[in-house]
């Protein structure tokens, strides 16, 4: 009788832990700048760090530099594709990404 009273009331605790999945928000913020055979690349490590992208962004375009700003929103979550996002967003270093609340 215990066991099966274990059972009902931990049946929907498993159920819910199971269907919360962490989420991360991911930004990208960068500048892509080319000019002849050089190429310069400079993204923002945190929100902070938009004012260095976008000075960086201006200088070489008046620098006769052809830029581009790359800019994405992203939200990543634990799932059955969170590695290989994972994979494609930290990797590469063009994303910084905080907890969602």
């Amino acid at each position: 009788m215990m066991r099966k009273l274990l059972i009902f009331f931990s049946a929907p605790l498993i159920i819910f832990a199971a269907g919360c999945a962490r989420c991360y928000d991911c930004k990208q913020h960068c500048t892509y700048c080319e000019k002849g055979n050089l190429a310069y690349k400079l993204c923002a490590k945190n929100s902070s760090g938009y004012t260095s992208v976008d000075s960086f962004f201006i200088v070489l375009k008046d620098s006769g530099y052809v830029c581009n700003m790359l800019k994405d929103d992203r939200t990543i979550c634990d799932g059955k594709n969170h590695i290989d996002e994972a994979v494609s967003f930290y990797q590469k270093q063009e994303y910084f990404c905080l907890p969602r609340e």
